[in-house]
């Protein structure tokens, strides 16, 4: 696994590194394209939301704002992942 590009004053490293990704995932970029399932999404009632930016206000004070915000980024992608995989399957299942 590699670190992730520290920012720079102007953004350039982790903008570079975004663009080279991008242009690697282009098969995939009509997936990104699409509207989100539900504007804003997730709902602001949401349980997993509110649990994923408390753990992350608690980490802020652990471990500072950068460990939180990267521990909410990976989180938040993941039950991002967990939630399109359970709507595809149950579209399959009918």
């Amino acid at each position: 696994m590699t670190e992730p590009l520290a920012p720079t004053a102007d953004g350039a490293e982790p903008r570079k590194a975004l663009a080279e990704y991008l242009a690697a995932q282009h098969a995939v970029q009509a997936l990104r394209d699409r509207p989100q399932p539900e504007l804003p999404w997730p709902a602001a009632d949401n349980a997993m939301l509110d649990y994923l930016l408390d753990e992350a206000g608690a980490l802020v004070a652990d471990h500072g704002t950068e460990a939180a915000l990267l521990w909410l980024a990976v989180h938040a992608w993941r039950e991002g992942a967990i939630d399109e995989r359970a709507r595809i399957v149950r579209s399959l299942l009918g």
